[in-house]
């Protein structure tokens, strides 16, 4: 399982991959009030879980996973005992519907290539990478942090083709105290922009007070 918590008794930023200061974790017992929960990417969520159907466009399973289904426990107990959670790609999705937010289960020209994100209060722009061919539609209770600002096709429960003016690309969940980054900052160097980026809203949203 791409499940990871990182034990950072200090609370310092979470590093994006695996390393000696990174434990796989695979049941909910196994997480310490000193961990930060990572949850990775991988297949597409089940639409069931945020209380729609399977679209012909979308890639899920009608009903969840093995995977959906322990990550929804691990997500509930690092909850209950308030461990920050940041979760990347199908991570940041799983964290949007877990807090009531939907998908939209496709958009074009999304997967395989870079693209800049705007922060929405600074105006910082920085390089992403890109591997998600779906969107967050978070709740009214998340905060979105960056999007991208190119002209999206999407297509939405019905199949209808819509056009977005803006695609969230990482959005705070203070409910929960998680932070979803549709990028892979594990994909790129410790210098890149875009980890320093992350890693500094990690600290200032997640591990701060």
């Amino acid at each position: 399982m791409f499940i990871e918590a990182n034990a950072l008794s200090e609370r310092r930023m979470p590093i994006f991959t695996t390393s000696e200061r990174g434990i796989g974790v695979h049941k909910p017992t196994q997480l310490r009030e000193d961990h930060i929960l990572i949850i990775h990417g991988g297949a597409d969520i089940s639409p069931s879980l945020y209380g729609s159907k399977l679209s012909q466009h979308g890639c899920g399973m009608e009903t969840p996973s093995v995977r959906d289904q322990q990550e929804w426990e691990m997500i509930t107990q690092a909850v209950k005992m308030g461990i920050p959670i940041v979760g990347i790609c199908r991570g940041a999705q799983m964290l949007c519907a877990f807090e009531g937010g939907k998908l939209v289960q496709h958009i074009v020209d999304h997967t395989g290539r870079d693209h800049k994100i705007t922060d929405k209060e600074s105006g910082e722009k920085v390089v992403s990478n890109s591997c998600h061919h779906q969107m967050m539609v978070p709740s009214k209770h998340a905060k979105i942090i960056a999007t991208c600002t190119q002209e999206t096709l999407g297509y939405d429960d019905d199949d209808k083709a819509i056009f977005i003016e803006e695609v969230p690309e990482v959005v705070y969940f203070p409910s929960i105290k998680a932070i979803g980054i549709q990028g892979h900052p594990e994909w790129a160097g410790r210098s890149s922009p875009f980890v320093e980026y992350c890693s500094r809203l990690i600290n200032n949203l997640l591990l701060k007070g």
